[in-house]
């Protein structure tokens, strides 16, 4: 049966403190557990923050980030990925296409893309963070994105899960702005937005 990771096991494996005898099990868990192994990121970026300038009281960002390592928000259910019925978006842009004649270190750390269907709309950002895979050494990305239109939902859920794979490994649920958040390994990914009626699928999305 895989390690559960609890919070005192994933700080000290972050400051570097953990038993040495631990380190390579520990290892093997985060590679199990992506929740387990975004709470270590978000731990790395939050006290990366507050160690880069003491001087100053932390940004407000910083300060909800903390907040959210001793109190992280449920995750949604999932059942419903595989339960209703799923339409597919178009991708209309992609930065890394747009861009590609003029390619650069700031275009290979960011992109953006814009997907519709009907009369919803979501458009996304992902960038590569300094944080690392603990296994692979990777670097990990972060996806930011809104959906528009009419068809919003008040409370919008997103699942991702593997391109062609109705299994979740990220689930969160967007803001009152219809705003989502999560932290990807480098892979190809589906993201499934629950909407008023059914399932907007963004199908294999590239995040290397």
């Amino acid at each position: 049966m895989p390690r559960k990771l609890t919070d005192e096991t994933i700080f000290a494996f972050a400051d570097g403190t953990l038993p040495a005898d631990e380190h390579a099990a520990v290892t093997a868990a985060f590679r199990d557990d992506p929740a387990a192994a975004r709470r270590l990121a978000l731990y790395r970026s939050t006290a990366r923050s507050v160690r880069e300038d003491d001087t100053v009281a932390p940004p407000a960002p910083t300060v909800v980030r903390a907040k959210a390592i001793f109190t992280p928000a449920p995750e949604p259910s999932v059942a419903w990925v595989a339960s209703l019925q799923r339409t597919i978006a178009e991708l209309i842009y992609d930065s890394r296409v747009q861009l590609a004649a003029v390619r650069s270190a700031a275009t290979e750390r960011r992109f953006e893309l814009t997907y519709e269907q009907n009369d919803c709309s979501v458009d996304l950002q992902a960038e590569r963070l300094t944080t690392t895979e603990p296994e692979s050494g990777d670097p990990r990305w972060r996806l930011q994105g809104q959906i528009g239109g009419p068809n919003r939902p008040d409370e919008l859920e997103v699942v991702v899960t593997r391109a062609g794979s109705e299994t979740p490994i990220v689930a969160t649920a967007a803001d009152e702005g219809a705003y989502f958040c999560v932290e990807l390994a480098p892979g190809r990914y589906d993201l499934h937005l629950k909407l008023a009626d059914g399932v907007l699928v963004l199908p294999d999305l590239d995040v290397s």
